[in-house]
């Protein structure tokens, strides 16, 4: 008897009697036939009164046994059929002519899901034979290969947590086949697999699963090592998988059509107190001190493990970080941005990614969000961070400020893709998230506004020598241009000072100008914005435009090449903002000059000469001939009206252009691959030529000379001014004999000769001569050959000279500063324009 007899338990007391019944009316599906006949034949004994109860099991048993008949008949099918297979290679032709009971029958027979061997067996040969032989749908082979993949995975976890292995190596498992579920697995897949990883992790910290209930502060030692090592491995494990589900799943879909995967798992780590501490000393450790090293994978799938631990831990418990780098407990978003530093260029650079890649996640993500969690997907001090790096190490965003009108995209896919994409640049999706739309909308929220303390206290933190700025732009960057253009009262009016704009831009701007000579187009709109700023504080704005233009022209050249260079763009930029702040006026006067130098530039021969400062005209012509690239027929053209003996504003406007054509021609012979060397030389040759008569043009190369055209020092660099001596020269030995002949004799040629022979021995011997490019051309000489070539130059200049083209008190400076350089040049001097060469009787000499 298969269940006892009257005796048992289970025959005395009708609610065992049920439980049993319905016991084994529940196994019924899963039971063999072979049991099924047992308890049919064997049944429990039953008392007569509850025989009904028995009778609805043995006719459920039956109806099984009924259904099994064939599936059992299918199971020996499938047995012959695949034993034939295997000894003929042949696949039975009886089963193959049945196709009803093939495809009903025989093949889910054959497709029972199974942990298949690495070596193949006969069934999977046969299997492999009938698809080869499209006998098996397409559907149903796919169906069964997934069913016994989980077969083996279900398996392999059995075998793993039965036999006791390393708890590190489950977690690695159960980790890659989670990597596969977060893809494209079910939800059901899904959340059994975190389960399994639940599980495992609190085997690895046993913590009590309650202990982080009613906990409303967690403290995080971010000075002690993560102990024990098997932690680190955890959570390292841990942030790989996170990262690499999140490039899988970036690749399949945009962050708002992704399955709910990424805030499962990372609620999964929220349960355990210890695991929770140990997670979050590790991010802060590796964004505090290993930024540089992690990869674009890395930061992408950080961002977005940082941006989902916010969101789920919006509430509670807080962080405490140990030593308290903070006042107080803070949120953990706001725990992991203070572990972003900005002391340095390369600190800026790790947080700028980070910061990018976070926010513009979780904007993207946030769309698919209800409006009250949004803004838990957008940390506000990754936020805040943006809003200080951004500007400093992205110089377009400069001239795009955030409140700038029209400036914002609202084409989410561009940012999704930016940001999900590993192979973008942080450049490229910085500037997208700039001007993006949902960006814009969140510093109206008091929480992501930067206030100026922040700002300030986070620029005080800069070590200036790391700093991704200059001194000048860094200055820039923090001061608004309008602090430079000082308002003050004369007389009751108020008048603009310009004087501090104007040091500034002499004293430092100028250095750091890449190239030398004119700074870039949104630092001249930064400084003429404050300008016109400044200027409505005034009671009559357009006068004192003027007046400040005025100043600017005579001693800020600098300023006044460069606005002359970018006036194009300037132009409607300076004309909208004038005619907000002034409700229509026209601009003023100086302005409109500008304007009329650049016509008059492009046509010289055909409009009058604009009264306007000659260097204004000569920049104009500059500009001009720069945008035709560097061609030599409007430039003729321009010559053929300026001819010197017309007057001193026509030889002004020349001697101002040959320098700025000698400071391209040195900008050509130092960045070559910038500028084209041989178009430069022929622009200064030509522009020589037309001047050489004049002394004007020697003053130009001193640069310590009082004269109207000193001003220049302020255009160019300091090192570019220390090299007009070595221009003079190479420009000068490379003319024609009767270009040289007209140099000679032009008054004062001599004593700026020797001066620039005794600057360019320095720069020799300190080693500053400009460095010959790879490939240098025709035009192009060795340092040590304009030496050599100067030096005989000058000799030959010396001997030829008349003794009075010197002062005795010129005479004797050269010939005092040549004595320690150059004893033979200073021999020179003395023997050919000395006292004694006046006499006679020296003639033979």
């Amino acid at each position: 008897m298969s269940f006892g007899g009257g005796s048992g338990y289970h025959a005395t007391s009708k609610k065992s009697l049920v439980f049993l019944l319905k016991f084994l009316s529940d196994l019924v599906p899963f039971e063999p036939p072979q049991y099924l006949k047992v308890h049919i034949l064997h049944p429990p004994y039953i008392p007569v009164k509850h025989r009904s109860l028995l009778m609805e099991y043995i006719s459920l048993a039956k109806t099984r046994l009924a259904d099994l008949k064939p599936q059992c008949q299918a199971a020996q099918d499938v047995e012959k059929a695949v034993s034939l297979f295997e000894s003929t290679g042949r696949i039975s032709a009886t089963v193959m002519e049945a196709r009803p009971y093939f495809l009903t029958r025989f093949l889910p027979a054959l497709l029972t899901p199974r942990v298949l061997p690495v070596k193949a067996d006969a069934q999977m040969s046969f299997i492999e034979a009938l698809k080869k032989a499209d006998k098996i749908p397409a559907a149903q082979y796919s169906s069964y290969e997934e069913s016994c993949q989980r077969q083996r995975q279900q398996d392999r976890r059995s075998v793993c947590l039965d036999t006791g292995d390393d708890p590190l190596e489950v977690l690695k498992v159960q980790l890659q086949e989670f990597t596969q579920l977060a893809v494209d697995g079910n939800d059901g897949d899904m959340l059994a697999q975190l389960s399994r990883i639940s599980h495992t992790l609190s085997v690895i910290f046993p913590d009590r699963p309650d202990e982080l209930i009613g906990q409303t502060v967690i403290k995080v030692h971010i000075d002690a090592p993560l102990s024990p090592e098997l932690h680190l491995k955890v959570i390292n494990m841990i942030l790989r998988s996170f990262c690499q589900c999140m490039l899988d799943a970036s690749r399949a879909n945009p962050p708002n059509k992704q399955s709910p995967w990424a805030s499962r798992f990372v609620t999964v780590l929220l349960g355990n107190i210890q695991l929770l501490s140990s997670l979050i000393h590790r991010l802060w450790d590796l964004f505090h001190n290993q930024g540089s090293s992690l990869s674009a994978a890395h930061v992408l799938g950080l961002a977005a493990f940082v941006v989902h631990l916010n969101a789920s831990m919006c509430e509670s418990p807080l962080i405490q970080l140990v030593p308290p780098i903070l006042p107080k407990p803070v949120p953990v978003g706001e725990a992991l941005s203070s572990a972003l530093v900005c002391s340095t260029h390369t600190n800026m650079l790790f947080s700028v990614r980070l910061c990018v890649a976070a926010v513009c996640y979780g904007i993207c993500r946030r769309d698919s969000l209800p409006q009250p969690e949004q803004q838990n997907y957008i940390l506000s001090g990754l936020y805040k961070k943006l809003l200080y790096l951004i500007p400093r190490l992205l110089p377009e965003a400069r001239r795009t400020p955030l409140t700038a009108d029209g400036a914002v995209e609202k084409n989410l896919p561009e940012l999704r893709s930016s940001a999900t994409d590993t192979n973008s640049t942080w450049r490229k999706t910085a500037w997208c998230l700039w001007r993006h739309d949902a960006f814009h909308q969140l510093q109206h929220t008091p929480q992501y506004q930067l206030s100026f303390s922040e700002w300030l206290a986070t620029d005080l933190r800069v070590q200036r020598g790391e700093d991704a700025l200059s001194d000048p732009e860094r200055v820039l960057l923090a001061l608004p241009a309008v602090l430079f253009v000082k308002v003050k009262t004369e007389g009751g009016r108020m008048t603009l000072d310009c004087n501090k704009l104007i040091e500034h831009v002499n004293q430092h701007q100028r250095k750091v100008c890449s190239p030398a000579g004119l700074m870039s187009c949104h630092v001249t709109a930064h400084f003429l914005r404050g300008v016109l700023y400044a200027s409505v504080r005034c009671r009559c704005p357009r006068e004192e435009v003027n007046k400040a233009w005025s100043q600017i022209s005579l001693h800020c050249p600098l300023l006044l090449t460069s606005t002359v260079h970018w006036w194009e763009r300037l132009f409607p930029v300076l004309v909208s903002l004038w005619s907000r702040l002034c409700g229509g006026e026209p601009l003023s006067e100086q302005m409109q000059l500008l304007s009329d130098c650049q016509h008059w530039a492009h046509s010289p021969s055909s409009l009058p000469l604009p009264p306007a400062p000659a260097l204004l005209l000569a920049s104009s012509l500059h500009c001009a001939c720069r945008s035709r690239g560097g061609g030599s027929q409007g430039h003729s053209a321009a010559l053929n009206v300026l001819q010197p003996e017309r007057g001193t504003q026509y030889r002004q406007v020349l001697v101002f252009l040959l320098f700025l054509s000698v400071n391209d021609y040195l900008s050509a012979l130092l960045y070559p691959q910038e500028r084209n060397n041989q178009k430069a030389w022929s622009l200064c040759s030509e522009l020589l030529s037309v001047v050489v008569d004049s002394a004007d043009w020697l003053l130009i190369f001193k640069s310590n000379e009082q004269s109207v055209y000193q001003s220049v020092t302020m255009v160019t660099s300091d090192e570019f001014t220390r090299l007009m001596p070595w221009a003079f020269y190479s420009l000068l030995l490379q003319q024609s004999p009767d270009l040289l002949q007209r140099a000679v004799r032009c008054p004062g040629f001599l004593h700026t000769a020797v001066l620039c022979y005794i600057s360019l021995l320095q720069l020799f011997l300190e080693g500053h001569t400009p460095t010959p490019t790879a490939e240098p051309s025709e035009k192009q000489l060795e340092p040590s050959q304009i030496l050599s070539d100067t030096k005989q130059f000058l000799l030959r200049v010396i001997s030829q000279t008349s003794p009075t083209a010197l002062s005795s008190s010129q005479r004797r400076q050269l010939e005092s500063q040549c004595a320690d350089l150059d004893p033979e040049v200073a021999a020179a001097l003395s023997v050919h324009l000395g006292p004694q060469s006046l006499s006679p009787e020296m003639d033979f000499l």
